[in-house]
């Protein structure tokens, strides 16, 4: 069971990138924010979430799941990733590797806007392990489903996190029952991956 988060509100730019994100290729760890950006500008439409940040604002019902990171004064974001790459490239444009005119043209829709992204409603958790049982439900079988392969990464990642990845069908139904899945949906997922 998670222990109790705290509601915070932080700037921008004290948020990193989620190097463990399932959505990004392993590859990709530790190889900074440049080829995140690129990679979630490619891949995950953060262009039309950008629009809808200029536009509305930021929703401060979704807080961003944050962890402290090994970095004084920073935060990991576990949950949001996309959202704070469409908050990044709207406050620096600059920042795009890719896809740079489109990017500017989105953030000077944000005019006198600007200021009210700087700082973005946050949930600090003790650690990560708090946080990645949630990512199941939201994002295996919630509303915000991510591609197989990402699934497959995160449920893998559990395993291994929860189980000490063994392959075993009693952690299987345990992980099913966790996220409120089908024992042979994640087995075909953990299989395939």
């Amino acid at each position: 069971m998670p222990e109790l988060a705290q509601q915070m509100s932080v700037s921008v730019g004290d948020l990193l990138f989620d190097p463990e994100n399932p959505r990004l290729p392993s590859t990709m760890r530790g190889k900074g924010e440049a080829p995140v950006l690129k990679y979630m500008l490619d891949e995950y439409a953060v262009t039309d979430l950008m629009l809808s940040m200029a536009e509305n604002g930021y929703y401060g019902v979704e807080p961003l799941l944050v962890v402290q990171s090994e970095q004084a004064g920073k935060f990991v974001v576990v949950e949001g990733n996309r959202r704070l790459a469409a908050l990044k490239l709207l406050l620096n444009p600059e920042l795009a590797p890719v896809k740079q005119q489109s990017v500017r043209e989105i953030a000077r829709l944000l005019g006198g806007k600007r200021d009210s992204l700087l700082q973005v409603p946050a949930t600090l958790y003790s650690s990560r392990s708090d946080i990645v049982l949630y990512l199941g439900y939201r994002h295996v079988i919630g509303v915000y489903s991510w591609n197989t392969l990402a699934k497959a990464r995160y449920l893998h990642e559990l395993r291994v996190q929860l189980y000490g990845g063994v392959p075993d069908d009693g952690a299987d139904v345990k992980i099913a029952k966790t996220i409120g899945s089908r024992r042979d949906y994640v087995q075909k997922l953990l299989e395939a991956y």
